[in-house]
């Protein structure tokens, strides 16, 4: 536990109950919840539970230890301890926490460590990889904090609540014997804004100004907060940004995350700040040009490709930032021969302006153009792709595939499928998508491909969405992915089929 301080909270001890402070929904590392107790008095978290499931009331209405879904969402019991008056606890939800915070907290709870499920599995899947850890949404959630005596026959009390992004996740109890009705769905507020990797949720006053006659600890409607007016977003005061790049010439060691200021300006480089003295043709193979001269790190869409190495010159790319200054990434065949790459020689093949690419290295200056070398694959990576044809590695294939990853998404969560396949040469590649009874569902890929390769689809603009073939996500259940490939110079044919599995956030 740890004494909050919040800098926009103007009254200490005006609230009759504990309330969440904080909350951080990403990167899923860094997911923080607080509670503060603002009361006069110490108070137990014996009988208190925490939730990001709108159906957590049927713990009681229904018996339903775990209401929510297994693999998203928690519902757990606090054990024993309590708060202090003044004073909070922080509950982190990924048991990797410290990579961010970096030993900045001390005997916080973590979710699955330190809380007790209501039934196993409640809380995620516990031992898995961090990616399986129950977690928030980024986009729209709810949280829950409440108090229930496990009588089936008592109805729980509501302690906190904390809606963000939209209401499709609100809590809504109205109609369930022995409650209240809380306020309607449509008539919630709820916080608009969603934070970024640097900022936290933060409650700026404990004045929740809540209809009378709900279900809260002290008769409150705990539904009816106008959580626009209570909540902000403010930097998180634990993460300290700035430039991780350790070979940038702006690097700080102290920088937990990278806040993009490892990014040098167009026009800056342009304007000669950064261009190296050394008269260097090879600045990869220079060691002294490395390191007399700075190390940009830029970034902006690649437009084009030009191969110069028939005259003796090099490899380039052509890139562009927002304010369409432009910059020539060279690359010299003698250090890295780029078009014969197996895994990046795509980025040399049109169509371009596909591709948004980070790259760093020296500057130099060639007949007035400033350009920047790159020594290796290390040196360039692609940010966010607008390909919607996925990525194309030409390789001997015999036999035809299909590989979907990770196999099970939630479309309503905006998650989408990578997917990759193979074919061998001449071939036309189908691929559909059927549901379990083998009812069409949406056609993925119908084209003529000359050469064998593969096909990744890693990105989300060129990965499935979930979605039929009229743009309707479809139901949660299990479907079936199926590649078939006609090969033109004999009609033979080869066919494989991978299940995935679409699950829902309940």
């Amino acid at each position: 536990m740890k004494k909050i301080v919040l800098l926009l909270i103007a009254t200490l001890f005006s609230s009759e109950h504990l309330q969440f402070t904080r909350v951080v929904v990403k990167p899923d590392k860094a997911e923080l919840i607080s509670i503060f107790n603002p009361t006069e008095e110490s108070i137990s978290l014996v009988d208190y539970y925490i939730s990001d499931n709108p159906n957590y009331y049927k713990i009681q209405t229904e018996n339903n230890l775990s209401p929510g879904n297994a693999v998203t969402d928690f519902l757990a019991k606090f054990p024993d301890i309590q708060i202090a008056a003044g004073d909070s606890i922080d509950i982190f939800l990924n048991p990797y926490f410290d990579d961010i915070y970096l030993d900045v907290f001390t005997q916080d709870l973590v979710l699955q460590d330190d809380l007790i499920e209501t039934e196993p599995g409640s809380m995620g899947a516990v031992g898995q990889s961090s990616s399986s850890y129950a977690r928030l949404d980024d986009n729209q959630e709810c949280l829950i904090l409440f108090k229930w005596d496990g009588d089936v026959n008592n109805p729980i009390q509501d302690i906190d609540y904390f809606l963000w992004g939209g209401i499709a996740q609100a809590v809504d109890k109205s109609g369930e014997v022995g409650y209240s009705d809380d306020t309607p769905i449509d008539q919630q507020d709820y916080f608009s804004t969603i934070h970024d990797n640097y900022s936290s949720f933060f409650r700026v006053t404990f004045e929740e100004n809540e209809q009378t006659n709900g279900n809260g600890y002290t008769g409150h409607d705990e539904t009816s907060e106008l959580f626009n007016s209570t909540w902000h977003i403010l930097a998180s005061p634990d993460v300290s940004t700035g430039c991780t790049d350790q070979v940038a010439m702006n690097y700080d060691p102290q920088a937990e995350f990278d806040d993009g200021s490892c990014l040098i300006s167009f026009q800056d480089i342009i304007s000669g700040q950064y261009t190296c003295q050394i008269d260097s043709r090879d600045a990869c193979a220079n060691g002294q040009a490395l390191n007399a001269c700075p190390i940009v790190q830029i970034q902006g869409t690649l437009i084009s490709f030009g191969d110069f190495t028939l005259n003796n010159g090099p490899y380039a790319f052509k890139i562009e930032d927002d304010d369409s200054y432009r910059l020539e990434l060279t690359i010299w065949p003698s250090t890295w021969d780029l078009p014969h790459d197996p895994v990046q020689s795509y980025l040399t093949q049109p169509p371009f302006y596909d591709y948004l690419v980070r790259a760093r290295g020296n500057v130099f200056e060639y007949n007035g153009n400033k350009q920047v070398y790159l020594c290796g694959p290390n040196d360039i990576e692609v940010v966010e792709s607008y390909n919607v044809d996925g990525v194309f590695i030409s390789e001997e294939i015999i036999k035809a595939t299909i590989n979907p990853e990770p196999y099970v998404i939630i479309p309503t969560l905006g998650e989408t499928l990578d997917y990759s396949y193979s074919f061998p040469s001449n071939s036309r590649v189908i691929i559909r998508l059927f549901d379990i009874s083998g009812n069409f569902i949406t056609s993925l890929e119908d084209k003529f491909f000359e050469s064998s390769g593969t096909i990744y689809r890693n990105e989300n603009s060129t990965a499935w969405d979930g979605r039929d073939h009229l743009g309707q996500i479809v139901n949660p259940g299990t479907y079936l992915m199926h590649l078939e490939v006609v090969n033109f110079s004999d009609g033979s044919s080869q066919t494989d089929t991978a299940p995935v599995i679409v699950g829902v956030k309940n």
